[in-house]
């Protein structure tokens, strides 16, 4: 049983097995939309849960009696509105694509085709995020890569609880870092919005080329920053106020973890991972970085199991070490 709704009267009238195994609902809402009532059209999976909503309607009164998915995968509606100013209702028939994601996110690589080095290098991209459903959405971004020997670094990087007001949206230019150590061959980068980790509401990705290397390296790093803002709307970013590793996710971890790192000035940073016995095991930054928050992966594979230390270090402001646990 799966019940959904808000603080007032929620009726559901129609439902549909779809071609995935899910179901689509409809009826209409008195807790959310524009009106009085509007329809509501409810996309679950297989178990019933929820995966997307969308309210239909106008001032006044819209209700959706019953639903069809059409060939194409889309869905048609119908029902009644009086949202047309008189005090009778009319027939109401409604066409939803099937492409429909409360969320939808792009991303674009900036002078394709993108071919990394093998001594490593950087590439830049734009992402653009945009709210399609009529409420605010508060959600999380976060980017992957699907590596040339068939694995998954994920995430690489993490934006959490960005709010948009319906219509909106998160644009913006970012940077990514590829480590000489990745091997060569074709690799996809992916970017998801959602509620990481639980749910991926829509992503995009495209793919770059990485040289072979002559280099020998046990630990990778990827990192990734942001470049200049090309317009963000209600991203809740801020600069920070202090220098500080603000967070290590997952910990314990196997075998990647991410790193997150304020600057609140452009800043010389340096980030080292260190065993138990004092010896460097990985260098994830050591360069000049822009203010703002960074997070770098750390992927340790060819580590054993153990606890480490990560350091932060900007010389002259600050120095920072926390724990992290490989658990194997």
């Amino acid at each position: 049983t799966r019940t959904f709704g808000g603080d007032d009267n929620e009726y559901g009238k129609g439902v549909q097995q779809t071609f995935d195994g899910g179901y689509i609902i409809t009826g209409w809402t008195l807790s959310y939309g524009a009106g009085d009532a509007d329809v509501w059209l409810i996309k679950t999976d297989s178990e019933g849960i929820e995966i997307w909503s969308k309210t239909i309607g106008d001032i006044g009164i819209d209700r959706g009696y019953g639903i069809q998915q059409t060939t194409d995968g889309g869905y048609i509606i119908t029902g009644m509105s009086q949202s047309s100013g008189d005090s009778s209702f009319d027939l109401l028939l409604i066409r939803v694509e099937s492409d429909y994601s409360e969320l939808s996110i792009t991303v674009t690589p900036e002078n394709p085709p993108i071919i990394i080095p093998g001594s490593g290098g950087t590439f830049h991209y734009y992402m653009l995020v945009e709210n399609n459903a009529t409420d605010p959405m508060t959600f999380d971004i976060w980017t992957e890569a699907d590596i040339a020997d068939g694995e998954t670094i994920s995430p690489i990087g993490l934006w959490h609880d960005i709010t948009l007001s319906p219509g909106e949206q998160y644009h913006v230019l970012l940077s990514q870092y590829v480590a000489s150590a990745y091997p060569a061959g074709v690799y996809t980068y992916r970017a998801c919005v959602g509620y990481h980790p639980v749910e991926i509401i829509d992503s995009d990705e495209f793919e770059f080329e990485k040289l072979a290397s002559t280099e020998v390296s046990q630990v990778s790093s990827w990192d990734i920053s942001d470049g200049d803002w090309v317009g963000i709307v209600n991203s809740g970013e801020s600069i920070p106020e202090d220098y500080a590793i603000e967070s290590i996710y997952p910990n314990p971890f196997n075998p990647t973890t991410t790193v997150s790192i304020a600057l609140p000035s452009a800043s010389e940073l340096m980030v080292c991972v260190y065993n138990t016995v004092g010896q460097e095991v990985a260098m994830l930054a050591n360069g000049q970085y822009s203010a703002g928050r960074h997070t770098f992966t750390l992927d340790a594979r060819s580590l054993a199991s153990g606890l480490y230390f990560v350091q932060m270090t900007v010389p002259g402001e600050a120095s920072e070490m926390q724990k992290v646990v490989l658990m194997r």
